[in-house]
């Protein structure tokens, strides 16, 4: 698990007629959203014997629990 609170990454969007839209503008605290903001993800650490067993939907491949080993 990384060291830091949050991972930023830039993101380019390209749209069937050609255009180009890159995602990286900053958010400054206290500040407008700007038009395309920069995605961040907040990281989080779980422990594994917390986790809830997760089921894949009804049909789909893997559906069997997965339990964490504590």
């Amino acid at each position: 698990m990384p060291k830091q609170d949050t991972v930023a990454f830039k993101a380019v969007q390209t749209y069937s007629d050609g255009k180009v839209e890159t995602w990286d503008q900053p958010t400054p605290a206290g500040a407008d959203e700007p038009e395309f903001p920069l995605p961040v993800l907040t990281l989080v650490s779980v422990r594994l014997r917390d986790s809830v067993p997760w089921r894949a939907p009804a049909g789909q491949p893997g559906n069997q629990a997965i339990r964490a080993q504590a």
